[in-house]
């Protein structure tokens, strides 16, 4: 369903003035059935509270006529005589009514109830009428002082008639019993006609949405109240009266603020708009002339200069002195005056010219400028200024110049190229879009045969996959690709090629074309391959070779790696019960088998990675990708291992038959400075018996103690992955004290005791459950764990208690994290100021915009955020400034020592002055002896945290 702003608005302004729909009718239904019988206002305060009530009437409407008769604005023109010609005689009803009430000095007769009331329901008849125009959209045509006329000469016929004869109209008030059934009648007929017309008010408003109809719907319910409560009264000072005198208040204001106020402030609010508005294009249109991309100056008609632009500004430096108001030939030297000065007269003339010029610039340089001069007229079509628009045209006219040059040197390239080369050129997708003659010669395919398709026509199959995937990965980086390749022709023969493929970048930095130049290489790569490979490559599996592997290694010792803290690893694999394989199955199956051992191994292993046959069953890897190995961390190639042992240990089909072998590997890591080959290769022998001693399909490192901590870091993963459905993790809260050592929350920390492993420590564990991904399902079980327990504990029921949770940066960097926080909570029922999250400063680097939003998130939320172990990361003021943060935690490792070292001190005191200017909390974790808290609380630490005020403790022994 669609609904307009402005629906919007006017059900916002429906609830705003439905509370005084129902005030009015609450309080007519209060004086109908609450003071029926209280009389409060004596017979002279009712005179002059009625004389009061009806005087503002008359001055309300006589403002709305004055206003009609004066609006200028033309807003509801078609209202303005209805208005002019009804409400000019409700005035002049309710002044009469207001002189002729009982008690007040007579007018030609008597003033008298009778009267008075006559008056009043003239007023109020007409008032209705005019409501009833208005509602109907009815129109009255013609000028507005002919329709105020035409109302005075009413008002005069109804005062004559009633000042006159009033007396002889039916009794409309029985002094003693109170209003007449006349009057009761008429009252009730009004009634029905204001809330009649009420109603078509309050539609058509809801239809319009303009507040004019509601202000008219309002008054003339009070109208309705008002006829209801004058059918009460009894006495003329009775309260029903006097009641009934201030709703009639109430509804003659509702016209004031529809008609005269608004109509008052409405030319204002337009001439504001107006002056806000030519503001606005004024800047606007400063602000594109001073960007604009060519020079603006404007000429009065005896050449002075009254307005040059930025662009003006920065290209010609005659202008960088004050300039404005002076002669052309005051500011341009003479040689341009002489240039430009025919063609100014000519566009005096009123003729637009355009024109070309050079001229030097500020460096000496020439100007290349097309000019445009547009003449200005008044009024009497008189040539006032001229407008002058500069293009420099400098940039293209050189550019044009080096084009030129650029299409000449291409043409003689090309034809170098095409009498010396191989040249194809390609699309971005490595489609063909062109080839020169000797392209076709030695492929053997026409050039129509070629273009549109790719280079696959050409694949010999020689290449592995991972070859061409890392030439695209180069080219489609935007860098050059040089290589031998080997192709096949038309014919099946093979021929090589040195190629190598530009690519060319657009100006989003993607290639969008690349360009193939190759030289035909195959008579020399021929005859390479054939030595290198008897040299090289083992015959059977055609892996390198033991003395492949030898000149690997002398090339890594002259590598830069050794002056870079590089390590290599060195994989001996045996395969388990090869000799039986042999022994039982033939040295056939033998050797198929070490092929598609050697097959398996090539799809795991990349370059410059090196695979390579020692002899017989055994294989050596050696991995020098510093991918690989990482910093000392030796885990991956743990990995790597493993993956492997997996591949190798798959089912083998060899002609017919199924063969079963696994591997035994051992694995050693020596750094690149300490790199010689035929250590390495004992030091990986002797763990790969190891392997073998440890019952094969195993692998060992070298070094023992490399090995405990591989083998420790696996048993922990393993143990992580059920430890919750195990029930082994549990969490303790240490509480979190003010300067007063009163308790005003707790931390909760996460512990691990494992049957197998025992109390694993946090440091140690965390660590791998965020390298393994699960620290997002341990995170969110803590989250569950404690607002869980602060639900159905007593303790954890207290308002004044927080609980603070420890939030992972890789838990805190899923997309889910913020609407996990609040399902939970929701839950629970936990209120979310209790809960607070702690950040290391390790979530910087998620970036900073997705940063603020996910902490804005939860801030709206209610939760409180705090920064965890600060100073001891990445802290920096510029996000200290910019993030939510409640609350800094000062490292422990600096409150152990801020009263031994001066350093830590330092910093201490720095970290309390900046949460202090910032208006942050701090929270001292680790303190334990009385000396830091006392210290701590002078240099004005709020809050305190560590074993002298309390340990963490499990929920059921808590202190």
């Amino acid at each position: 369903m669609y609904i307009s702003k402005a629906g919007f608005k006017c059900q916002g302004v429906n609830n705003h003035y439905f509370v005084l729909f129902s005030s009015l009718i609450i309080g007519a239904l209060i004086c109908f059935f609450v003071l029926e019988s209280i009389d409060i206002f004596s017979q002279k305060n009712t005179e002059i509270l009625h004389l009061t009530t009806e005087l503002l009437s008359v001055f309300v409407f006589s403002s709305v006529v004055l206003l009609e008769f004066q609006r200028l604005d033309g807003r509801y023109a078609e209202q303005t005589n209805i208005i002019i010609f009804g409400f000019s005689i409700v005035l002049m009803m309710d002044y009469m009514n207001a002189i002729s009430f009982a008690g007040m000095p007579a007018f030609i007769t008597p003033s008298s109830s009778q009267k008075s009331i006559f008056f009043s329901l003239a007023a109020r008849m007409f008032e209705l009428l005019t409501f009833a125009a208005i509602a109907a959209s009815l129109t009255f045509h013609g000028r507005k002082m002919v329709w105020l006329s035409c109302g005075l000469i009413v008002s005069v016929i109804l005062i004559a008639f009633g000042t006159l004869f009033a007396y002889n109209l039916p009794s409309l008030f029985i002094y003693g019993e109170g209003v007449s059934i006349v009057k009761i009648t008429l009252e009730n007929v009004l009634l029905i006609g204001y809330v009649v017309v009420a109603y078509l008010f309050y539609k058509k408003h809801n239809v319009d949405g303009e507040k004019r109809y509601l202000h008219f719907a309002l008054s003339s319910v009070c109208m309705a109240l008002f006829s209801l409560l004058v059918t009460q009264y009894q006495t003329l000072s009775d309260t029903y009266l006097v009641i009934a005198h201030l709703v009639k208040l109430c509804g003659a204001l509702f016209i004031y603020k529809s008609v005269f106020i608004e109509g008052v402030l409405y030319p204002y609010s337009m001439v504001n708009k107006a002056e806000l508005y030519a503001s606005k294009k004024k800047n606007e249109l400063k602000t594109i002339l001073d960007n604009m991309n060519i020079g603006v100056l404007r000429l009065s008609a005896d050449f002075k200069l009254s307005y040059y632009n930025q662009n003006a500004l920065k290209t010609y430096f005659y202008l960088r002195t004050p300039t404005q108001g002076k002669y052309i030939h005051d500011v341009f030297p003479p040689d341009v005056i002489d240039k430009v000065l025919p063609f100014l007269r000519t566009a005096l003339k009123g003729e637009q010219v355009k024109f070309s010029i050079n001229l030097k610039g500020l460096d000496e340089e020439t100007l290349f400028l097309d000019v445009n001069v547009i003449p200005e007229n008044d009024k009497s079509e008189k040539v006032i200024s001229l407008l002058c628009l500069i293009e420099n045209m400098t940039e293209m006219k050189l550019a044009e110049k080096e084009n030129e040059e650029l299409n000449r040197s291409r043409a003689e390239l090309k034809k170098a190229l095409d009498q010396h080369a191989i040249v194809a050129t390609t699309n971005s997708k490595g489609v063909i879009t062109s080839v020169n003659e000797k392209f076709c010669n030695i492929s053997q395919f026409s050039a129509a045969e070629l273009i549109g398709k790719t280079h696959a026509l050409v694949n010999s199959g020689t290449h592995p996959p991972r070859f061409f995937k890392t030439m695209w990965q180069t080219i489609r980086s935007g860098q050059v690709w040089s290589g031998e390749v080997c192709n096949r022709a038309k014919d099946g023969s093979l021929y090589w090629v040195n190629s190598t493929v530009v690519p060319f970048i657009d100006e989003n930095n993607k290639p969008y074309k690349y360009i193939a130049i190759r030289a035909d290489i195959t008579d020399r790569k021929l005859a390479e391959q054939n030595v290198h490979r008897l040299a090289m490559y083992d015959e059977l599996t055609n892996l390198p070779n033991r003395r492949h592997l030898i000149d690997k290694a002398k090339s890594l010792a002259k590598s830069k790696h050794h002056t870079q803290g590089h390590s290599y690893a060195l994989l001996l694999i045996d395969l388990d019960n090869f000799k039986m394989i042999n022994d039982t199955l033939g040295h056939s199956i033998g050797d198929l088998l070490l092929k598609e051992v050697s097959r398996r191994l090539e799809s795991i292993v990349l370059s410059p990675n090196l695979i390579a046959r020692l002899g017989g069953d055994e294989f050596v890897i050696l991995l020098d990708d510093p991918t690989c190995i990482k910093d000392g961390d030796f885990h991956s190639v743990d990995s790597f291992a493993q993956n492997i042992r997996e591949t190798i240990s798959r089912v083998f089909y060899l002609d017919g038959y199924e063969v079963h072998t696994t591997p035994s590997i051992g694995l050693t890591i020596i750094n690149a400075c300490d790199f010689e080959l035929s250590e390495a290769l004992k030091q990986a022998d002797i763990a790969m018996y190891h392997s073998k001693e440890r019952g094969r399909n195993m692998i060992s490192f070298y070094d023992p103690k490399l090995q405990a901590s591989i083998l420790e870091r696996n048993e922990i993963n393993q143990g992580l992955i059920n430890a919750i459905a195990k029930k082994e993790l549990n969490v303790v809260y240490q509480p979190i004290h003010n300067t007063s050592k009163e308790l005003i929350g707790y931390e909760a920390l996460l512990r691990w005791d494992s049957p197998k492993l025992g109390s694993v420590s946090p440091d140690v564990f965390i660590p791998i459950a965020e390298e393994t991904k699960q620290i997002n399902q341990i995170g969110q079980w803590v989250l569950e764990q404690v607002c869980e327990e602060m639900s159905k504990n007593d303790a954890y029921s207290n308002p004044n208690l927080s609980v603070a949770v420890n939030v992972s940066a890789l838990q805190f960097q899923d997309p889910n994290f913020v609407p996990q926080v609040l399902e939970t909570i929701n839950r629970f029922s936990i209120q979310p100021s209790r809960l607070k999250l702690e950040l290391t400063e390790g979530v910087i680097l998620m970036g900073t915009e997705m940063l603020i939003k996910r902490m804005k998130d939860l801030k709206n939320l209610g939760i409180n955020l705090s920064l965890d172990d600060f100073g001891t990361g990445y802290s920096s003021l510029s996000y200290l400034t910019r993030f939510p943060i409640d609350t800094l935690k000062i490292d422990k490792s600096f409150i152990d020592k801020m009263l031994i070292s001066s350093e830590d001190e330092s910093v201490v005191k720095a970290i309390l002055t900046l949460a202090t200017s910032l208006g942050k909390n701090v929270i001292a974790e680790g303190v334990e002896s009385e000396e830091q808290f006392q210290y701590l609380k002078r240099l004005g630490c709020q809050f305190f945290q560590g074993y002298l005020l309390g340990k963490p403790q499990s929920f059921n022994h808590r202190e």
